[in-house]
């Protein structure tokens, strides 16, 4: 062979093989790292409103609430934990995930048994406020930061298997739940969720992180940097402050507020839906397990196209899915747009799990990630606060189910055209003040 030969050898592309060889090898080195994210994901679900806004039917005949009233009870709740996101959130660039997650999951199970014993709707309030913050907060805002600080050239694809958590408690908890409260009541549910929590998600989480915190080295220098707040990782990375002055963290916000405005909202009067179209809840219920299969899907294709082109260029792409699929269930009642406005709200939800981590981390870096997501995320929460105040306020006004759907299909569509608009803008920037070691705000 010749020397021109071999070194067309060598810089030709690697085959599938040698791809799946090395994917495989990522995975196994990797393993415990990735099941403390997809874990930490899943236990999230409690605090989610696909979750919560199951209960939301006996939660109104049990404390006499109306659509309005409910909804502004859970808006005040999440509005909160919002709020306690913006200091709360910082934990991660500070403390080992394993220590996060025992006091967290300790939290949640305390928490779901609040639940399990509220008489009135201000015990309620307080039950939802803390299955928020914790739930859809914390846990969820700890497993994807520490994904991203943990992973460097592989972060999409490790976001990517770290976020199957949420589509898998997606797929089983509704179903779960209906059943549980069917047989045993509501009550015996949330007692149920605290007992799986303490019992079964703190212990094997935590096993698992303390292993992959030991095995740092092996994932690269960058991530081991990222973890300890190293120089290399400031060198790179923004502060919240610095963050906070730039305007392409205010530009970015339509784009990535849509997705848990418009999901929450929908989610949340999944009932109120159902009764208007002439399905069944636990028809509609059925439908998660499609749901969690298309997130999965978009989750991982979304996790290597963001590691092949780069969070920017996938942006413009991810509420198309949401868009359609609002639209299409806002022209018949036929349960097959059900299913098919599932399979396209998981398609985005998938998406944006990934993007919602990645684009944080590749402008501002990974050493005050922890800071400047939470901002983002107290954001997300705010959205998804307000969103099913909206809808439950119009729908007592009488607006109806069907022309909410369509004018949340043109918000998506709108919110889309504005991120394909800062696409050449989402390159990343030296930070303002390298090398500072002092607080990320």
């Amino acid at each position: 062979m010749s020397v021109t030969d071999d070194a067309t050898k060598q810089a030709a592309p690697p085959d599938a093989d040698d791809r799946g060889e090395r994917t495989l090898s990522f995975l196994r080195t990797a393993a415990p790292a990735l099941s403390v994210g997809a874990l930490l994901s899943f236990s999230s679900s409690f605090g989610q409103t696909y979750f919560l806004s199951l209960f939301g039917g006996v939660w109104r005949d049990a404390f006499h609430l109306s659509h309005g009233a409910f909804g502004a009870l859970y808006a005040a709740a999440t509005l909160t934990s919002a709020a306690s996101l913006l200091w709360l959130g910082k934990i991660v660039d500070h403390a080992p995930p394993s220590r996060i997650a025992i006091g967290l999951l300790a939290l949640t199970s305390l928490a779901a048994l609040w639940l399990s014993s509220a008489v009135n709707a201000l015990a309620l309030g307080i039950g939802l406020f803390a299955m928020r913050v914790l739930g859809q907060g914390l846990l969820s805002h700890v497993a994807m930061t520490t994904m991203a600080k943990w992973f460097d050239a592989a972060r999409g694809r490790a976001l990517g298997v770290a976020m199957l958590g949420f589509p898998l408690g997606e797929a089983i908890l509704p179903i779960a739940a209906t059943g549980a409260m069917a047989a045993f009541g509501w009550r015996a549910a949330w007692i149920g969720v605290a007992a799986v929590t303490v019992l079964v998600l703190a212990p094997a989480i935590v096993y698992l992180a303390r292993r992959a915190e030991a095995m740092l080295p092996l994932l690269g220098n960058a991530a081991l940097d990222a973890a300890n707040g190293g120089e290399a990782s400031a060198r790179t990375s923004w502060r919240r402050r610095d963050a906070l002055r730039d305007w392409r963290f205010y530009a970015l916000a339509p784009g990535l507020l849509a997705t848990p405005f418009i999901i929450t909202s929908v989610l949340f009067h999944q009932a109120h839906l159902v009764d208007v179209k002439a399905w069944t809840l636990t028809g509609f219920a059925t439908l998660f397990p499609l749901y969690a299969a298309a997130s999965i899907a978009a989750g991982l294709l979304c996790g290597r196209l963001v590691d092949a082109l780069g969070t920017r260029r996938v942006l413009p792409f991810f509420l198309l899915p949401l868009s359609f699929g609002l639209f299409c269930m806002s022209l018949t009642d036929d349960f097959a747009a059900a299913a098919l406005f599932m399979a396209m709200m998981g398609a985005t939800a998938g998406a944006a799990t990934i993007v919602y981590t990645s684009i944080w981390s590749e402008l501002y870096g990974a050493a005050h990630l922890g800071a400047i997501r939470a901002v983002a995320v107290s954001a997300m929460v705010l959205s998804s606060a307000v969103g099913p105040a909206l809808i439950g306020s119009a729908l007592d006004a009488g607006v109806g189910i069907d022309d909410q759907l369509r004018a949340m299909s043109a918000c998506a569509l709108a919110a889309a055209a504005s991120l394909a608009f800062l696409e050449n803008s989402l390159r990343w920037r030296p930070p303002p003040f390298p090398f500072q070691t002092d607080d990320a705000a």
